[in-house]
């Protein structure tokens, strides 16, 4: 019972630390890199931090280098794997086909072909590596973090499935050994150098040592107090290291199965990785969760003489995973702040800063007091950042530390259900530019190619109009069917075969999938991607590159319209400020006039926001003719504390991000402190923004009924109330 209660906490945990979410820059390196040779007894080789990679929006778990050490493979908690040029630091391909958490990330012996293991999604993924492009999938094959190539086979893989080990041809598919014997799940696998045998080690407290062509157990080691993480064999072939929360590192011999050393430290070992170029040193990496935010080592050890050679201090929370290259001259190190740092003896290259532009302004000069905006304090820790935008200037930006991660203006975050307005802005163009008719059409029409089930004349009269308006009628429970969407394997399908349960346009049901759905209609209307689409019309206009955007796809190739779009929280507030602009970005109307107006007023008026004031939603937006003590806003929200507020009576946009969602009613207080006290001569709104268009109604004196502006104060709480109401009914996801 110990055992399963400790694996359930790990797996909670890394739930929990996934968060969603950053971007920077990579400055082209001076110099290609000269791949020295010097022994790697020579500690100093790998204290060197030479280059930092940082463009993944969530923890990285996994990191693996090309058989040429040409690329890095790193797999990310926000569903993606990215190839990098470990000349450059460019990202060669960012593959995105995995529902969150991408575990583990392996190539094949010729370099060809990677294959990914997804958490979530329960699904390996082959892609090519010289396209991008994914090549095949393999449903339901996995539940444990760690697969592997075979060093010897092209097409071989093994990888855990549950409490087995499964070794399949790539090629054909075809299994050649499923191997049982563990009595609990296989965390991760390992092939010995000459491929001659597989170890696997097991939430069991045990690793099982496999003779790979026959497939028979040759020896189980036992040890370990708990469960077992990882395990890696010595370059000759002879001995094994494993490790996991039990805060030891162990040494066995291969031949025998005795166990030869036992090294005690202070965390526990979430990988341990040894040298190719020497059977004596062994990388080791992890943490102690849940740790707090701190500078967690990367040990270098020297087994023969049980010391610590080296620690690598660089990363700001738990390693999870490390690799060497090759030709043992690099070493890539990655965790749960995010970054994937290279160690080795070669020029240091500073990383370029990422420009974010904005044009900033003065509180006092845009009518809020700045002394109390200065007193909101480190204590609203729930939140990631909070951002105040008032007549097109930034006049209040503050980024704080979460529990895995300090949070900054380069940070890509998770948006969830925020994703859905970004989503219906992209129908609104789409409509525009002619690619669909108007949202009367009927949604069956859009995808003649495909026959669903249950189709009656209350499906077929479904029209794009439902889909935005969450009126459907389609039999859909959020909580588990977005889930069970995401892991089928065709998420468009799983969504359209549901039953129906009302008819159309007459009964409100948050439905993720509806929004899914909307972001196939434009790939099958335009002939592109739901981004690539996005990219051309709505994000370049915005000034925000292809490079800064992380947005899921499912296995098809569909991005997820629902809950799947990371960006950094002043490009949310770009976003917030085009719709405050009715649709207009430095003089080119980017989303229509009219298209706005439509979406954010209400069409339907759902009984679980009864209590905020009179919510309503439009398409794809939450909508508020009178709110808590607030004038009409509107507003995207997603789940955790993800919010883009619009309150175009006071022109003011206002952005909060966060990974975890507590009290709310700490935060109104926070608030209070810093804009309660606006001054009581009246402001004129004034657009100085050379990359904002004001609205009209932003350039009119804006006041309350007592002749004192407005502030954000109502905005935020009644932002907040409305997330609150829709995280506790498990909608907003």
């Amino acid at each position: 019972m110990k055992k399963h209660f400790r694996m359930i906490i790990l797996i909670v945990l890394m739930a929990i630390i996934a968060g969603m979410f950053f971007s920077s820059g990579f400055a082209h390196y001076t110099n290609e890199f000269s791949y020295k040779k010097d022994s790697v007894r020579n500690s100093n080789q790998f204290t060197k931090n030479f280059a930092t990679l940082t463009r993944h929006g969530g923890p990285v778990w996994h990191v693996a280098f090309s058989p040429d050490d040409s690329m890095l493979a790193s797999a990310s908690a926000d569903g993606s794997i990215r190839l990098w040029n470990i000349t450059n630091g460019e990202t060669i391909h960012l593959l995105q086909g995995h529902y969150f958490h991408v575990y583990s990330a392996d190539f094949s012996l010729d370099g060809s072909i990677l294959a990914s293991a997804g958490w979530n999604d329960q699904r390996i993924n082959f892609w090519n590596v010289s396209t991008g492009k994914l090549l095949n999938t393999w449903h339901n094959a996995f539940r444990g973090f760690r697969l592997k190539f075979s060093p010897i086979e092209k097409s071989l893989l093994a990888y855990p499935q549950n409490n087995s080990i499964i070794l399949r041809n790539v090629t054909d598919g075809t299994m050649l050994h499923n191997l049982t014997g563990h009595s609990d799940l296989v965390w991760s696998v390992a092939f010995s150098p000459n491929g001659s045998l597989l170890a696997s080690s097991s939430a069991d407290n045990s690793i099982k040592l496999w003779d790979r062509a026959t497939g028979l157990e040759l020896r189980t080691l036992s040890g370990h107090t708990d469960q077992v993480y990882t395990a890696s064999f010595s370059s000759n072939n002879s001995i094994l290291a494993s490790g996991g929360p039990d805060e030891t590192i162990r040494i066995w011999n291969v031949n025998t199965g005795a166990l030869l050393q036992t090294y005690e430290i202070d965390y526990h070992v979430f990988n341990v990785d040894f040298s190719p170029t020497d059977p004596d040193v062994l990388i080791s990496s992890g943490g102690v969760p849940p740790d707090p935010i701190q500078s967690t080592p990367v040990q270098l050890w020297n087994i023969t003489e049980g010391e610590v050679l080296d620690e690598l201090i660089g990363h700001t929370n738990t390693v999870v995973d490390t690799a060497f290259s090759h030709d043992g001259t690099i070493l890539a190190s990655c965790g749960v702040d995010r970054t994937i740092k290279l160690w080795g003896d070669y020029p240091e290259h500073e990383i370029a800063p990422f420009v974010l532009d904005w044009p900033e302004s003065t509180p006092a000069e845009q009518g809020l007091d700045a002394a109390a905006l200065n007193q909101i304090p480190e204590e609203v820790d729930y939140l990631d950042s909070f951002l105040i935008i008032r007549h097109g200037k930034l006049v209040f930006e503050e980024y704080y530390t979460g529990s895995t991660y300090q949070f900054t203006p380069e940070s890509r975050h998770m948006l969830f259900s925020v994703t859905k307005s970004f989503t219906s802005a992209l129908i609104g163009i789409a409509i525009e530019k002619g690619f669909i008719q108007d949202v009367d059409q009927k949604v069956l029409e859009f995808f003649p190619d495909m026959t669903f089930v249950n189709v009656d004349s209350q499906k077929e009269a479904m029209t794009l109009e439902h889909l935005l308006t969450m009126t459907t009628g389609l039999e859909w429970n959020d909580g588990p069917d977005h889930i069970l969407m995401a892991r089928s394997p065709d998420a468009l399908q799983y969504v359209l075969d549901l039953p129906m349960e009302n008819e159309p346009g007459t009964v409100y049901n948050y439905n993720t999938g509806a929004s899914h759905v909307l972001s196939a209609i434009i790939q099958e209307t335009t002939g592109n991607t739901t981004v690539e689409f996005a990219q051309e019309y709505l994000f370049e206009p915005l000034g925000i590159h292809q490079a800064d955007i992380i947005w899921m796809t499912d296995i098809h190739g569909r991005v997820h319209g629902g809950n799947a779009l990371y960006l950094t929280p002043r490009n949310m507030a770009k976003f917030g400020q085009l719709y405050l602009n009715n649709g207009s970005w430095n003089g080119q109307q980017i989303v229509p006039a009219d298209w706005v107006a439509a979406s954010t007023r209400p069409h339907v008026a759902p009984a679980d926001t009864e209590l905020a004031g009179g919510a309503g939603y439009g398409y794809q937006w939450w909508t508020f003719e009178e709110g808590i003590k607030s004038k009409a806003g509107y507003s995207a929200v997603g789940a955790d504390g993800q919010i883009i507020y619009v309150m175009p009576e006071e022109d003011i946009v206002v952005i909060t991000t966060s990974e975890r969602w507590r009290d709310p009613n700490t935060v109104p207080k926070y608030v209070g402190y810093a804009i309660e006290d606006v001054p009581t001569s009246t402001m004129t709104s004034e657009s100085t923004s050379s990359n904002t268009t004001s609205s009209s109604s932003s350039e009119q004196t804006t006041t309350s009924s007592s002749g004192t502006p407005s502030t954000p104060v109502f905005l935020v709480l009644t932002s907040l109330i409305i997330g609150v109401i829709i995280f506790r009914k498990r909608k907003g996801y």
